[in-house]
């Protein structure tokens, strides 16, 4: 059952919308029962979760219920933009989120070593747009956004590819994804890393995506993920 609910909190992660929720004291630091987690943002992003309330407020109503989203992040160069109308896609981002359960359950190696191995064994599984966990993902963030907007808005996930798993050790656990999904009546393609990280006997799902990819994107993505996966894991040591 543990496992089971830290493979939702990841699957969670994927980019039905665009914002987060709880924000971090500063300087990003956040309270999981007894312990606390440090993340910081990659270089060269903005942490907006505090700054953009609107956006936040949709982020909020589509996100999977048991999950907590901690922080979302933008390149410097596209808060302009945020700051001249909060009703745009991100087209680059990031974020992390928990699973509610597990910010106050302690996860030795052991069962992190389980949980990855699970993980890495039924991922086609879980991402399978016809399947229980996309499924869910799907009516909870159709229902949130609908109740939040005022109007019918559905989100349909027509696709989610496994590109591949990146990296692997007894703290980071990440693989790439591309989602083809349907929000708003609107097709998107996203190409996505997430990272399952285990720092302070806690974990969380680190994510980054870039909308509308290019040849250059899986590239970007991967790089950006791990120099972002080591600054997490030495701003906890």
């Amino acid at each position: 059952m543990k496992i089971l609910l830290f493979v939702l909190a990841l699957i969670a992660a994927a980019p039905l919308v665009l914002f987060a929720q709880n924000p971090p004291a500063p300087p990003y630091i956040y309270q999981m029962g007894n312990r606390q987690v440090r993340v910081p943002a990659p270089d060269g992003f903005d942490d907006i979760t505090l700054k953009f309330t609107d956006a936040t407020a949709r982020m909020r109503a589509a996100e999977a219920p048991g999950t907590d989203l901690l922080a979302v992040h933008v390149p410097y160069t596209f808060v302009p933009k945020l700051q001249a109308s909060q009703d745009i896609d991100l087209e680059f981002y990031t974020k992390v989120s928990v699973n509610q359960r597990a910010r106050t359950t302690d996860i030795n190696a052991d069962l992190y070593a389980a949980i990855v191995a699970d993980l890495e064994k039924n991922f086609g599984t879980y991402i399978d747009p016809n399947g229980p966990l996309i499924k869910g993902s799907e009516k909870s963030a159709s229902k949130g956004l609908t109740e939040l907007l005022g109007s019918e808005t559905t989100v349909n996930v027509s696709g989610v590819k496994n590109l591949g798993f990146i990296e692997k050790s007894d703290k980071v656990f990440s693989g790439v994804i591309l989602v083809s999904i349907e929000v708003y009546g609107r097709k998107v393609t996203t190409l996505g890393t997430f990272s399952l990280i285990h720092v302070n006997q806690r974990a969380i799902v680190a994510a980054a995506y870039r909308m509308s990819p290019n040849a250059n994107s899986i590239r970007e993505l991967t790089d950006l993920t791990k120099k972002w996966t080591a600054k997490i894991i030495a701003a906890n040591k």
